[in-house]
């Protein structure tokens, strides 16, 4: 994996989407790391699969004091 994040980061993440929307494991970042391209081999320290756009605010907000990168829908990057 990537970036290792403070449990208590993935505990707060979790918190806005629900656990089994939280993934750390080595096999779901080389599934949702990658883009269809199949060039680039990002290593994710987290995904996180927000439903709504109210979660997607509320993860940017909590994230944004540690500024970790983001991409959202595997190729465009926010910051």
């Amino acid at each position: 994996m990537g970036i290792e994040f403070d449990a208590s980061l993935i505990s707060e993440l979790a918190s806005i989407v629900g656990q089994e929307y939280v993934y750390t494991d080595t096999e779901s970042a080389t599934f949702y790391g990658s883009d269809w391209t199949k060039v680039y081999k990002p290593a994710p320290g987290a995904v996180i699969l927000p439903k709504t756009i109210k979660q997607v605010l509320s993860l940017i907000h909590i994230s944004e004091p540690t500024r970790p990168e983001r991409i959202a829908d595997g190729g465009v990057w926010v910051k």
